[in-house]
Parts: C-alpha cells; sequence; structure tokens
C-alpha cells in the first residue's frame, strides 16, 4: 500500500510537471462583503460550482449583516446531490494518494 501511494503521488507530480499545473482563484465582493477560493486545479469546478458557492456565501453574509436578498435560485435537490457525489469522487481522486 505505502509502495503504491508513493507512485500515485509521483505520477501526479510528473503529470503537473509535464502539462503545466494551473490554478484558478474564484472570488466576489459586494458592498464590503467577499468569499474566494484559490488553489482550485480544476476550471469546470472552479466555474461551476465554486462561483455559486462564493455567491451564496456573500448572499448568506449579508443576510446575517440584515440585508434582504432576493433573487437567488433555488437549487434543485437533485442537483445538488448529484454534485455532492461528483465532488467527493473529484475529491477522493485529487487526493486518494495522500491515505
Amino acid at each position: 500500500m505505502v509502495a503504491l501511494s508513493l507512485r500515485k503521488r509521483l505520477a501526479q507530480l510528473v503529470k503537473w510537471y509535464a502539462t503545466d499545473w494551473e490554478w484558478w482563484h474564484c472570488g466576489g465582493e459586494y458592498k464590503g462583503f467577499s468569499d474566494g477560493v484559490g488553489g482550485i486545479d480544476d476550471y469546470d469546478y472552479a466555474h461551476d460550482e465554486v462561483r455559486r458557492e462564493c455567491a451564496e456565501n456573500i448572499a448568506h453574509e449579508m443576510e446575517q449583516a440584515g440585508y434582504i436578498v432576493a433573487g437567488r435560485p433555488t437549487p434543485d435537490p437533485a442537483d445538488t446531490r448529484q454534485q455532492k457525489r461528483d465532488r467527493f469522487r473529484r475529491n477522493r481522486t485529487l487526493f486518494s494518494w495522500t491515505d
């Protein structure tokens, strides 16, 4: 198991070295409220999920401060469950070499 873990770790480093590892920062700011996440190495994840999560966090902070936030889309519970499954699979794949 240790040897397999080390091989996976080395293979990931080689992949990053060969393909020029890239990462993105996703965030937002509105009227002094802000949220952001950096070090994201999957563009689709940053663009689709993280930007929505950042917007939701900003809206939540505004509500906690007494603002009324209107026009927020209601997430479809089926989409949310599928997104959680996808995120779990992706994180397990990305970080399985540290187990």
